[in-house]
């Protein structure tokens, strides 16, 4: 048997909240429909934000995002993208910010129709090959994703590590991708961890953030029962709390983020 030789790199692993009661009043082929039209967008979309923010590198990022491996089943989305070997920090710097945006590009259009995610990213070595994803970094994303209470995706502390030390040597800063924030967790645990951004560009302006974080836990005639009730309002308190810090993302028109330039020209 051929062996097969695992890979280190970055891993996201994200859960879709609520998609039992979703199940219980929708079809599962519509929750599958929506997400592999947004793997789709990723595909397009990740490499034009890039290019806006990073001086038109667009034909970089797009080779980048072409190596992200996906895996989609039942309430989960998995993400993988090996690092190149005896690569240089410039090019582990795009991967980085490649696959920042691809999880936040994810994360905002899931939440925009109603069906918001909770994720952790690591880094680590990892096997995948074919539909087959195992290594130690999964299960830890899985536990991290798990351990949120609220709709965010946190970075574990290896990879906090490993993206600090390659922004610092950049010149680049992080805050428009990530906020270091106190995180509610389970059993009444609070960490700080840095938290993915809620958009990779502005937010529709809207006044009340609360109704916005509302629609989209109610999205998709879902129910929200008491004991879900403090994810949502924890929710609407990080998404407050990056208005405080950032507020200019919520408060510019952007009607343009879920059409696609392609189709456009």
């Amino acid at each position: 048997m051929e062996k097969v030789e695992t890979k280190k790199g970055i891993v996201g692993f994200f859960d879709i909240l609520g998609y039992t009661n979703f199940l219980q009043n929708n079809e599962a082929e519509q929750a599958a429909r929506v997400v592999v039209d947004i793997l789709n967008k990723i595909d397009r979309k990740v490499p034009e934000l890039c290019s806006d923010i990073f001086d038109d590198a667009k034909s970089e990022f797009t080779d980048v995002i072409e190596r992200i491996e996906w895996l989609v089943f039942s309430d989960t989305i998995l993400m993988a993208l090996p690092w190149q070997q005896g690569e240089i920090d410039e090019i582990r710097f795009n991967e980085w910010v490649a696959f920042t945006m691809a999880a936040q590009v994810l994360s905002r259009l899931m939440f925009d129709v109603g069906l918001p995610l909770r994720g952790g990213i690591t880094v680590g070595e990892f096997l995948v090959e074919g539909n087959c994803f195992a290594g130690t970094p999964i299960i830890e994303a899985y536990r991290l994703s798990e351990s949120l209470e609220l709709s965010a995706t946190a970075l574990s502390p290896a990879a906090q590590e490993d993206l600090k030390n390659l922004f610092r040597n950049s010149g680049y800063t992080w805050s428009h991708m990530y906020q270091e924030y106190l995180v509610p967790k389970k059993n009444h645990i609070n960490e700080k961890h840095l938290v993915l951004s809620p958009t990779p560009c502005v937010m529709p302006h809207i006044g009340d953030i609360s109704q916005m974080v509302a629609e989209s836990f109610f999205g998709n005639k879902k129910d929200v029962p008491p004991n879900v009730i403090h994810k949502l309002k924890n929710t609407e308190m990080y998404f407050r709390y990056v208005k405080m810090v950032h507020g200019h993302i919520f408060l510019e028109n952007d009607e343009g983020f879920n059409s696609d330039k392609s189709e456009e020209s």
